[in-house]
């Protein structure tokens, strides 16, 4: 006797097409789970991306602000230094004013 009859070939047909099905499920679930993981992997590398540029915007930015610090403390330094000599220059003038006085004084 036979496995597959007329009485048991409905079943037997549909357990194919189960399996079928079953296996074309299976298929596109892997090719959705590795689009998924292709998409996945993209976006890490866009967020190392990103982190990286943040990263050396940040370190950027603190350069400059070394730099703007700096160049403020020169400037500083320079208009102290400019202060100074303007100062001296009007001590000698005070100076020199006092010396023509004492000079018209004696003749």
């Amino acid at each position: 006797m036979s496995l597959i009859n007329k009485e048991n070939r409905p079943v037997v047909d549909h357990l194919l097409a189960s399996g079928e099905k079953y296996k074309e499920m299976k298929d596109d679930l892997s090719k959705k789970l590795n689009s998924l993981t292709i998409d996945s992997i993209e976006l890490e590398a866009e967020e190392r991306a990103l982190l990286k540029k943040k990263d050396y915007n940040d370190r950027k930015r603190r350069e400059a602000e070394g730099r703007n610090k700096e160049n403020l403390r020169k400037s500083e330094d320079s208009i102290k230094s400019v202060i100074e000599m303007i100062m001296e220059q009007k001590k000698k003038q005070e100076e020199l004013e006092k010396e023509n006085v004492r000079l018209l004084k004696a003749n």
